[in-house]
């Protein structure tokens, strides 16, 4: 599954920047650079490659976009699978005898978590910007506080709200080796307020 998604992923991002490419160079008149550096960029001999060669788990280096996409497609998603999925989950023994009663969501509630959000936060994978979230707080207090009551009633959770865009980052520039790359999430805002 983590596979078919980056793979859906990684096309649907091949697809954008062609599209965007073609608005560039169909569109406005282009300067020479501009147009040399856009044809440089597509044929793969672009100078601010921002994922240096990598150091495969085999030794070998790789070089190439697709070899490093697969690369840290293969890493991370080591890093995201379950042993054994069927088996059922330890049993946490119980430490105290209070228990969390009815979850009251007021509209207010709802209101005032949407009026504190930072507006200058990065646009999550469901695109939703969190200055509209901000900007519209009044008129999206009702319709969200329902949602939330929702997902309690129902025990469930919107699927688009678990959905993370990961980004490598390197710890240290330097290197250039698997385990110096670390993770960036980003999740939608609705879904981790």
């Amino acid at each position: 599954m983590t596979c078919e998604n980056m793979k859906r992923v990684q096309k649907e991002v091949i697809n954008n920047w062609r599209d965007h490419l073609k608005r560039k160079l169909t569109g406005q008149p282009v300067g020479t650079k501009d147009w040399w550096s856009s044809i440089k960029q597509q044929q793969g001999f672009s100078r601010d490659d921002s994922i240096p060669p990598l150091t495969a788990p085999d030794g070998s280096v790789v070089t190439s976009h697709r070899g490093k996409a697969q690369v840290l497609a293969a890493h991370f998603s080591s890093k995201m699978t379950v042993p054994d999925p069927e088996r059922e989950p330890p049993t946490v023994p119980v430490l105290t005898k209070a228990a969390l009663g009815n979850i009251t969501i007021t509209t207010e509630e709802v209101l005032q978590q949407l009026q504190q959000v930072d507006s200058k936060k990065a646009l999550g994978p469901d695109s939703i910007s969190p200055h509209l979230l901000k900007r519209c707080a009044s008129q999206l207090a009702v319709p969200l506080a329902t949602i939330f009551r929702e997902c309690l009633s129902s025990q469930q959770w919107p699927s688009e709200w678990k959905v993370a865009r990961v980004c490598a980052i390197h710890e240290r520039r330097a290197e250039a080796i698997l385990r110096t790359i670390v993770p960036f999430s980003s999740f939608p805002l609705l879904g981790s307020a």
